[in-house]
C-alpha cells in the first residue's frame, strides 16, 4: 500500500474545516473532476455517499467524532483520514494564556490540515500511485479556496 501525504495551514477553526469536508453534497460544486455526490445513509459521527468524480462512481464512507480531529474516509480504491490541528501561527507567542504578535493583533483561528490517503492494492493501484500526487495539491487548493469562500459569507 502507498501512502500520499499533503498538509497545509488555514486560517479558519478546526470547526470550520471539519464542516466543509463532511459536507460531501457540496463537493461537486468546488472539487475538479466531482460531478455528483448522492448521500446514501448518515448519521450524527458518519455519512456514506455515492460520488462520481470523472465518470467513476464509488461509495465512500466518512466517520468522525465531536471530540476528536479527525475524519476517516475510506472507499474501494483508498482510504484516509483529514488530520485537524489548531496551530498558532509561528509569528504569535503565548504569553500569560492570550495569543499576542508585537503588534498586538490577535490571529482569530488557524488549522494545520494534513491529509493522509493510502492507496488500496488493487488493479487501479498504478494508476493512483501515478495521479494522486499531481492531484492532490489540486484538491487542497480548491479546499481552501471553498473555506475562504465559507469565511467570507459569514
Amino acid at each position: 500500500m502507498t501512502l500520499i501525504t499533503t498538509q497545509c495551514v488555514v486560517p479558519h477553526s478546526v470547526h470550520t474545516v471539519r464542516d466543509a469536508v463532511i459536507a460531501v453534497q457540496e463537493y461537486p460544486q468546488f472539487l475538479p473532476g466531482c460531478h455528483t455526490v448522492r448521500l446514501m445513509d448518515q448519521g450524527p459521527d458518519f455519512l456514506v455517499a455515492d460520488t462520481s468524480v470523472s465518470g467513476f462512481v464509488f461509495r465512500t464512507r466518512m466517520h468522525w467524532s465531536a471530540t476528536d480531529d479527525r475524519v476517516f474516509f475510506d472507499n474501494p480504491f483508498v482510504h484516509g483520514v483529514w488530520h485537524l490541528l489548531h496551530d498558532m501561527p509561528q509569528a504569535f507567542s503565548q504569553s500569560d494564556g492570550v495569543a499576542e504578535s508585537q503588534n498586538g493583533y490577535t490571529p482569530r483561528h488557524h488549522t494545520h490540515i494534513q491529509l493522509r490517503i493510502t492507496i488500496r492494492p488493487g488493479l487501479f493501484a498504478p494508476f493512483l500511485r501515478t495521479i494522486l500526487p499531481a492531484v492532490l495539491p489540486r484538491l487542497q487548493n480548491a479546499f481552501q479556496k471553498r473555506l475562504d469562500d465559507i469565511h467570507r459569507n459569514f
